[in-house]
């Protein structure tokens, strides 16, 4: 992350411009994460029982605005029949035909009702976007990537 946001802050001469991202590496074996929310909303986590955390509490800013910034990473555990949730934030910017954001609150909602299995909140998270917002509604790409800890 840190090389990064030096190589974006090298060709960012006015700082006109930056990057949210969202970084996670998954340990299969150890069941175990390691992550960066640069200026991005949280990784959400919904455990085997339901509960919804949202991961990525340290304030990192965006990449590309200040060069000395050093980002912190962050550790979880985590158990098995745990579902991690990435998007971009074209997700949860759509817009439905009267101008409303989807937000963040609601796309939380909506990925802690899904269903248990990652092709499954996929559909059904791409299914509500859908009928929340025609193409006018989005502004941005809508990226979703979801894992399930077995």
């Amino acid at each position: 992350m840190q090389v990064l946001n030096g190589l974006l802050c090298q060709r960012n001469l006015r700082f006109s411009s930056f990057v949210t991202v969202q970084y996670l590496v998954l340990d299969v074996g150890l069941r175990q994460i390691q992550f960066i929310c640069a200026g991005h909303p949280p990784i959400l986590l919904r455990h085997a029982d339901g509960q919804l955390e949202r991961l990525g509490a340290a304030p990192n800013i965006p990449l590309g605005i200040d060069d000395t910034f050093v980002y912190f990473q962050e550790e979880r555990q985590l158990m098995a029949g745990d579902t991690l949730l990435l998007y971009s934030d074209g997700t949860y910017e759509r817009h439905d035909p009267q101008g409303e954001q989807l937000g963040l609150p609601r796309l939380a909602r909506l990925f802690a009702a899904a269903p248990s299995y990652p092709e499954a909140v996929i559909s059904t998270l791409q299914a509500a976007l859908d009928a929340f917002s025609d193409a006018d509604g989005a502004h941005d790409d809508t990226t979703l990537l979801c894992a399930q800890v077995v």
